[in-house]
């Protein structure tokens, strides 16, 4: 999962360079292939290379790709079609679970990841049905902007110029906080039930029921976002998660609470993705799409990574996981309240230029009825 999101800068460019429809057809092969090789591999060193890397590569590809090209295809229910992308996320692990566990079951690991091959070597044919030529919003490049020395394109060549966007960047520090807490419970959900008692089947209903929650609020996440803002989605249910992780789930003490946090969990992880995610693509330029989003998925993605290890060093040295959520709380409130004072900021330099915009109009209104008024004199 890390992998796919650390190559993003990287499949954004190329997705720039050569459009979306050959990605996603390159990226298929790549992913099938390291799926492939994976099923033969002698040790697991191997098959960090093959699997991590390899099948990682290519699944960036496919995803980075498709986040550019779909939106374009919607003018009037874009939200909702990038709001399906998403939710595509989350259906894929409910889906895909069974799936692979009949796989292993019927065929032993290896077979698991060959029929996983196979599997992705659909989108192959899909990919196909891609037009590279939809239409762009943004106008053509002009005369001038074709002609750059040879130092000026390398610079496009290495694009960061979505960096010098303020609220870019304060979106990916709040992501990256806001996931870094939200990643350690659902990875030590399951140790901290089984020791108060839960059994493994009923902890599978639980991890099931934040799987649903969560693909039912990224179903409507993309109107509540058209309808109070992406950004304030993402603030809201990321101040929610924060209180949800260190207050509810600490307390919760039978299989009753832990269901009613796994659906506000489920809930607000949905959400934390429509809020996230629609906030990144809507301060990206569309030449900026592919490449920022990419950025975007390696910020998330380091945060996935890192996040589960700090949960679980904290839990050690407390010997409490109640402490570990309750850190958690803590990082995601420190990424809710980066947002929260930049939103502020914004508020107060938006009002602060209306208000000198407004005394200006006054100030020429007043000059022009003195000018009439000496007229008419």
């Amino acid at each position: 999962m890390a992998a796919a999101g650390l190559f993003g800068p990287v499949a954004g460019r190329l997705t720039d360079c050569f459009g979306a429809r050959a990605v996603v057809i390159c990226g298929s092969l790549i992913s099938a292939t390291g799926l492939m090789l994976t099923s033969i591999v002698p040790n697991l060193n191997l098959m960090l290379l093959t699997y991590g890397g390899i099948a990682g590569f290519g699944s960036s590809l496919i995803y980075i790709s498709v986040f550019e090209i779909v939106p374009r295809y919607f003018i009037k229910h874009r939200s909702l079609a990038t709001g399906l992308i998403t939710m595509s996320t989350g259906a894929s692990l409910v889906v895909m679970s069974p799936v692979c566990q009949a796989l292993v079951d019927a065929f032993g690991w290896r077979g698991a990841f060959r029929g996983m091959s196979c599997l992705v070597s659909i989108i192959f044919f899909l990919a196909w049905s891609l037009d590279p030529n939809v239409a762009n919003e943004e106008p053509e490049v002009t005369v001038k902007e074709t002609q750059l020395s040879k130092p000026q394109q390398t610079c496009r060549i290495l694009d960061f110029s979505m960096w010098e966007n303020v609220t870019f960047v304060v979106l990916n520090i709040t992501s990256f906080f806001v996931f870094i807490g939200h990643t350690i419970p659902s990875v030590h959900f399951g140790r901290y039930s089984e020791d108060l008692g839960v059994s493994k089947d009923l902890i599978t209903w639980l991890y099931s029921c934040i799987g649903l929650a969560s693909l039912l609020a990224r179903s409507l996440g993309s109107k509540l976002s058209d309808i109070i803002g992406p950004h304030k989605v993402l603030l809201v249910f990321g101040t929610v998660d924060a209180v949800a992780v260190s207050v509810l789930l600490p307390l919760a003490t039978n299989w009753t609470w832990l269901l009613c946090f796994s659906i506000v969990y489920g809930l607000a992880d949905g959400l934390i993705a429509i809020g996230s995610v629609f906030s990144s693509l809507e301060t990206l330029t569309q030449r900026q799409k592919a490449q920022g989003f990419g950025f975007f998925q390696s910020c998330v993605c380091v945060a996935l990574l890192f996040g589960a290890p700090i949960g679980g060093l904290v839990a050690d040295k407390t010997n409490s996981y109640p402490t570990a959520f309750l850190c958690a709380g803590g990082i995601e409130a420190v990424g809710v309240l980066i947002l929260l004072l930049f939103i502020c900021m914004r508020r107060v330099e938006l009002s602060a230029q209306m208000k000198i915009q407004t005394d200006s109009e006054n100030s020429s209104l007043t000059e022009l009825l003195v000018i009439e008024k000496e007229t008419v004199l």
